[in-house]
């Protein structure tokens, strides 16, 4: 796997050392020395994307949170869920690897599609979520395209809407 660091007059700071856990690829980043209670932040990307999108936002939460990012299921260099692909078995991809890192009392951070993954993972496991970022949320409408696709592109607003929110997510690569 890679790994990411960030240095500050020649020492390292920060180590993002990419893992795999069941499939799921992820980095994990944290002050030194570690909080006493720290809220961990967990940053979910949008479509199209991978936990690379948070490469420039992630240091610096690090510097003060245990700061996680992951390639959703399916996404990036994660393995796509068993069975039905959609968002009820992203958001369980993801709630599971939550429960296998041992991360409760987090804050998602979700990007464009990413929003509408972290609010589903909100509603499944709740347990495992005290706040939600929404950062450019893509919601309804990309709902919408992905559940009735024929009828998005039918519908030339919608199908607007979600090209122009799909570009926008391509921006930061």
């Amino acid at each position: 796997m890679g790994s990411i660091h960030f240095t500050k007059g020649g020492r390292t700071i920060i180590n993002m050392q990419t893992q795999i856990d069941e499939g799921v690829r992820y980095y994990r980043a944290q002050p030194s020395p570690s909080p006493d209670n720290p809220r961990p932040i967990v940053l979910v990307h949008g479509l199209g994307t991978s936990l690379d999108f948070w490469n420039a936002v992630a240091p610096r939460l690090a510097k003060r949170s245990v700061t996680v990012a992951l390639d959703l299921p399916g996404s990036g260099d994660s393995l796509p869920p068993e069975g039905t692909y959609n968002l009820d078995t992203v958001a369980n991809g993801a709630n599971e690897f939550l429960d296998r890192q041992g991360l409760t009392n987090t804050t998602l951070v979700g990007h464009s599609l990413g929003a509408l993954v972290a609010l589903k993972m909100a509603e499944q496991r709740g347990d495992l979520t005290s706040k939600l970022v929404l950062v450019d949320p893509t919601l309804f409408e990309v709902e919408a395209v992905l559940t009735r696709f024929g009828a998005a592109v039918r519908n030339p607003k919608l199908f607007g809407i979600t090209f122009l929110q799909f570009l926008g997510g391509l921006r930061p690569l």
